[in-house]
């Protein structure tokens, strides 16, 4: 699943199932945060977003909360960085080009760095994909714009057939072809074609 992120997140549709920049006292205040680094930010509750590309829906985010920090970087071009931050845990769930559901990802922590098309989770990560495969791990680092996912961290698959344990992954972002380095333990159930019949 390769695609320009710069335009997926520009055409970005919002659509909050709580309250946005809600008028309750804590995220009035949470959404005037001005620091010393030229730092803004902004937070808001029970948020889904929706990245799409050419008018296709590829990714969804749900966050109990999410937090947008606009960093000022001045000089003689004054730039902005953005990111997005879960700090309550994510849901994200990828689609294919048809619309079907490819992949869901969940993790109690997420930042999305938007102009390095780059999301980091961590934290009882738990990805699965439709051939019922589960990953379990504590770090993920998700490149968009190489399809990738890797960490060095230690890695749990199980499947219907069994489980593998390893240390560092590598993985497409739809998690449906992937290599599992270190194998460390390993447990299978073989079936005997003899007793199918």
């Amino acid at each position: 699943m390769i695609f320009t992120y710069h335009i997926l997140f520009r055409s970005i549709l919002v659509i909050f199932t709580g309250v946005l920049f809600s008028c309750s006292s804590n995220l009035e205040e949470a959404n005037k945060i001005v620091d010393d680094n030229n730092q803004l930010g902004e937070v808001s509750e029970n948020v889904t977003l929706y990245f799409s590309d050419n008018g296709k829906s590829k990714i969804k985010l749900e966050a109990p909360i999410l937090k947008k920090i606009t960093i000022l970087e001045e000089g003689e071009k004054n730039t902005k960085t953005s990111s997005l931050t879960c700090p309550n845990g994510m849901l994200v769930t990828f689609f294919d080009s048809l619309g079907n559901i490819e992949s869901k990802l969940y993790s109690n922590f997420g930042r999305l760095m938007s102009e390095d098309q780059f999301l980091l989770v961590r934290d009882s990560v738990v990805f699965t994909n439709p051939k019922n495969e589960k990953l379990e791990t504590e770090l993920l680092n998700i490149y968009f714009n190489k399809d990738s996912i890797t960490t060095p961290e230690k890695v749990k698959i199980t499947t219907e057939e069994g489980v593998i344990i390893g240390e560092g992954l590598t993985s497409n972002t739809a998690f449906s072809k992937y290599t599992l380095h270190k194998i460390s333990d390993s447990h299978y159930n073989f079936k005997d074609p003899e007793k199918e019949e």
